[in-house]
């Protein structure tokens, strides 16, 4: 997967500064987001038994589409149900 990338290149076409790589470093910073003695590696999912559980981006998978069936529900029951109210 490639990544955008924000430069700001002068005549020779040497890079001078990378936008999005120093805004990423700047935003996840670890010191910022973490105690002392964490790391982001600290976080990684981990499936041995007695390991606490940390949650991952693609647990987010399963919210999309019950959100979708609750929405159609909802249109269902408002179109059908709610005028006889």
């Amino acid at each position: 997967m490639t990544t955008a990338c924000l430069c700001v290149v002068d005549m020779d076409g040497e890079v001078l500064l990378d936008v999005y790589d120093s805004f990423r470093a700047w935003f996840w910073n670890k010191t910022f987001w973490l105690p002392e003695n964490r790391t982001w590696a600290d976080l990684k999912r981990n499936n041995t038994p007695g390991s606490p559980f940390y949650p991952d981006i693609y647990d987010l998978n399963a919210a999309f589409p019950i959100a979708i069936g609750l929405f159609l529900a909802r249109m269902i029951w408002e179109r059908y149900e709610h005028d006889i109210l």
